[in-house]
């Protein structure tokens, strides 16, 4: 069986391009913080619109495409597999 060396030439490493902190930035944690919680407000913002305009498919099956699709509790989770993919 041949040997397997850590570091092969031309291996794709796990994290590989994941980008480095720097911990020099100039950002500080506060700052970090209060982008976060702006991102989160408008991502509840994003939830509740999605929710209000999805409700109707928590009380039918007229979304499903595929005939297997059964009644959910979650909206998100609402969607058949044949549905395109909202863009």
């Amino acid at each position: 069986m041949e040997e397997i060396h850590e570091n092969q030439l031309g291996e794709a490493l796990s994290y590989q391009f994941e980008p480095i902190l720097n911990e020099n930035s100039g950002s500080s944690g506060a700052e970090i913080r209060a982008i976060e919680s702006e991102s989160s407000s408008d991502d509840v913002d994003f939830d509740e619109a999605f929710e209000v305009e999805n409700s109707w498919r928590l009380k039918s099956l007229s979304w499903c495409k595929c005939g297997h699709c059964t009644l959910q509790t979650k909206t998100i989770e609402s969607f058949c597999c044949h549905e395109k993919a909202l863009e």
